[in-house]
């Protein structure tokens, strides 16, 4: 489908797993943005990857922790581009104690269930490498990199 006149070349979208208002037309991001790349938008946006579909019981047996939030396989595998970036996990939780992340109720939870060091270096290291298997549209793009920026072209 052509661009629509007077239409943004690129949007960004944070956080593509989760899910709109209520007065949103569609339940979740990713499907707004399926209609962006509908209309000829190009699209940047995020994805942690405890929200992909596949690495749901993977990410749920490292942490203990059911995410409810997922998006699609397709939707990943869809993406022109994937950048996996990954920061370290005390640097992770550094962020999350000084309140760049979560306020400080939700950065203690965040910190004493699902985000210290032991489990963050278990999740990355076990869930970047089933992204960038051969056969995964994005493959060629993931190789040796550590990112979770999806661009849809």
């Amino acid at each position: 489908m052509p661009r629509l006149p007077g239409t943004a070349q690129l949007i960004l979208v944070d956080e593509l797993a989760h899910t709109n208002a209520s007065v949103c037309r569609h339940t979740k991001r990713y499907q707004d943005i399926q209609e962006l790349l509908n209309a000829g938008i190009d699209v940047y946006t995020t994805v942690n990857v405890q929200h992909i579909e596949s690495l749901n019981d993977t990410v749920a047996s490292i942490t203990g922790i059911m995410v409810h939030e997922r998006i699609p396989d397709s939707v990943f595998d869809n993406a022109k581009q994937v950048e996996l970036i990954d920061i370290e996990p005390q640097e992770l939780i550094d962020r999350l104690h000084a309140g760049n992340v979560y306020n400080s109720v939700q950065a203690e939870r965040a910190t004493e269930n699902f985000f210290y060091c032991g489990k963050s270096y278990d999740t990355s290291g076990n869930c970047f490498a089933p992204l960038c298997r051969p056969g995964k549209s994005a493959y060629r793009n993931c190789q040796n990199k550590k990112s979770q920026r999806l661009s849809y072209r």
